[in-house]
């Protein structure tokens, strides 16, 4: 059902009137609302229900389906509930002053009956399988790289951030689609809180800017898309060892008549690596000030000193920004660090 309802969405009339659905997603939003005005559902699950069918550019999982099945398990209800949306669609769709329609209204009509036929077979089997919903198609090249976690069933780092609020957890790839992932995440940590994601490889220090779409029936899943591959971060082959800082810790870069404020990721006792959602002018080798505070309860060991540095790397775009920088350190606030390293290698503060 899954892997079908993909197929059926790769047909080229879902590109080629793209605009129409588009400006039809209200309409539908609005007839859905209509349904079930005795239900509060969240316009966000019903918009992402929409693209799931009709947008070519999104993929459809059966989390999408369970829209309708919590409202009802009556198959023959749910028949009648697409029927009405799609025959809403088509009829619209027949209203269009375009070149061709007859022919394009029959293809729309055909699509529609295939979408409805499939969303009602049974999907049980395919709820937890970790599979390819749409193996057929060629896959965006960043995706590929983060097959290897599905296929070895890793889990992988998810940074969640807005201004200087930053948390990091460890998520569960699911399934793959063509352009997104399903994955399984902490029902217990309102990431829907946040604006601004990223993911990153820790074998290869590479990170991934994306978007996150979350479901207000399903607090334990959500799918990442539009992943993009940022620069590849230069700091390679580091002297000292470098771990990641899981709480929030503010730091502040001072340099050119700017001040960058933003949450530490990691530290080693060469330099830190700065997540931010202000973009700056400064370039890589610029002298800067830095102002640091953090503090390990667990483990007694505090960090606070102003001190120079300068700036290694700067990676991302629109909203979300990595700054790296190597610190100035006396030896006193390098034995800090490394305590705090070690301690951390150890897993004594816990996971991260």
């Amino acid at each position: 059902m899954i892997k079908k309802i993909n197929m059926i969405k790769q047909n080229k009339f879902f590109q080629a009137q793209e605009n129409f659905f588009l400006n039809y997603r209200k309409k539908f939003i609005e007839d859905f609302v209509d349904i079930f005005k005795k239900t509060d559902y969240n316009t966000t699950d019903i918009e992402n229900f929409y693209s799931s069918i009709f947008d070519f550019k999104s993929d459809f999982y059966n989390l999408h389906f369970d829209i309708l099945k919590n409202f009802t398990n009556d198959n023959s209800k749910i028949y009648r509930i697409l029927a009405y949306l799609f025959f809403n669609l088509i009829k619209e769709f027949a209203n269009l002053n375009i070149e061709n329609k007859a022919n394009s209204t029959f293809t729309l009509m055909e699509l529609c009956f295939a979408l409805q036929d499939n969303l009602l077979k049974d999907t049980k089997h395919e709820s937890d399988l970790l599979f390819d919903v749409i193996q057929e198609t060629k896959k965006d090249k960043d995706i590929i790289y983060l097959l290897d976690a599905i296929r070895n069933k890793e889990e992988i780092k998810l940074i969640s951030y807005k201004h200087h609020d930053i948390h990091v957890q460890k998520i569960k790839l699911l399934q793959v689609g063509k352009n997104s992932f399903l994955v399984a995440i902490d029902k217990n940590q309102a990431l829907n809180n946040f604006d601004s994601f990223m993911v990153v490889n820790e074998k290869t220090k590479e990170f991934f800017s994306l978007s996150v779409k979350f479901f207000s029936y399903n607090k334990t899943r959500a799918i990442l898309e539009n992943i993009t591959k940022l620069k590849k971060q230069p700091l390679l082959n580091r002297k000292y060892s470098r771990v990641p800082i899981a709480q929030n810790s503010l730091v502040q870069i001072i340099g050119n008549d700017e001040i960058i404020i933003g949450s530490l990721i990691d530290i080693s006792q060469g330099g830190i690596g700065i997540l931010s959602s202000q973009k700056s002018n400064l370039k890589k080798g610029d002298d800067i000030g830095v102002i640091l505070s953090y503090e390990d309860m667990k483990n007694s060991i505090k960090l606070d000193f102003k001190t120079k540095g300068i700036l290694t790397s700067k990676i991302g775009k629109e909203n979300a920004f990595r700054y790296g920088v190597e610190l100035m350190l006396c030896e006193k606030e390098k034995d800090l660090i490394k305590e705090l390293v070690e301690n951390k290698g150890r897993g004594k503060e816990g996971k991260i």
